[in-house]
């Protein structure tokens, strides 16, 4: 993994946790129903994190020409990014039970979880995406440096 890489992923992990903040603290009424998934907002926000990681698929192979090389960069920041992102959940529904417990989307989940509680409800979906989530979203980001990368060859563009 190049310096690049962890510095991008260091970079969108800081934006996703902003935004996580921003909806599940600051204006947690933005969070729940309706799903903001619906919102063009929330899409074109998905767009854009899922070009910058195909983009670092693009400029990894005008750097070494290697379809390999692009992968691992859009894997090494998903991985990167995503992570500090659930950590970001972790801490907010560790530290600020209270604001996330009164989320509608959150209240109906942990009513349908068999839990006795919401601390312990959030604890455990959330540890529970480290080891299932995550790793799809690093393959997905690999996946989307290779297409970036296989972009950037089929283009002919190399810095070289």
């Amino acid at each position: 993994m190049t310096l690049n890489n962890l510095r991008l992923g260091l970079l969108l992990g800081g934006l996703l946790s902003a935004a996580i903040v921003a909806t599940n603290v600051i204006w947690p009424s933005f969070a729940g129903h309706p799903s903001p998934d619906n919102e063009l907002s929330e899409s074109i926000g998905w767009a854009v994190v899922i070009a910058l990681v195909g983009a670092a698929g693009y400029f990894r192979v005008r750097g070494t020409s290697t379809l390999r090389e692009a992968a691992i960069a859009g894997g090494a920041i998903s991985f990167i990014a995503f992570g500090i992102a659930m950590i970001t959940f972790l801490l907010i529904d560790y530290l600020i039970v209270d604001i996330v417990s009164q989320q509608p989307e959150k209240i109906w989940l942990f009513k349908h979880s068999g839990f006795t509680d919401m601390r312990s409800y959030l604890n455990h979906t959330n540890l529970r995406a480290f080891w299932t989530a995550l790793p799809v979203i690093t393959v997905f980001g690999a996946i989307c440096g290779t297409i970036g990368g296989y972009i950037g060859r089929v283009t002919g563009c190399r810095m070289h």
